[in-house]
């Protein structure tokens, strides 16, 4: 008898900028690209944090990623 297919997803260790944005989004929260690389620009250092480097590419945790944007909720308008 054949194995029965198993399409379980694993969510990824680790996810690259762009991956997180569309992570976040999934998640409610509408970043676009371009918040997100002004965040993590080191002259305004507001982006989650880095947990690993590949080269010269940053990665992020998933859970870390939306752990950082709840920190971003406020109760009044303000700028990001």
């Amino acid at each position: 008898m054949p194995k029965e297919s198993t399409n379980l997803a694993v969510p990824p260790l680790f996810l690259t900028r762009k991956q997180m944005v569309e992570h976040l989004n999934r998640h409610g929260f509408p970043f676009s690209e371009s918040t997100i690389d002004k965040l993590c620009a080191p002259s305004v250092g507001r982006g989650p944090k880095v947990e690993a480097w590949l080269g010269k590419k940053p990665l992020y945790s998933p859970g870390g990623s939306i752990e950082w944007a709840k920190t971003l909720l406020t109760q009044k308008p303000t700028k990001l």
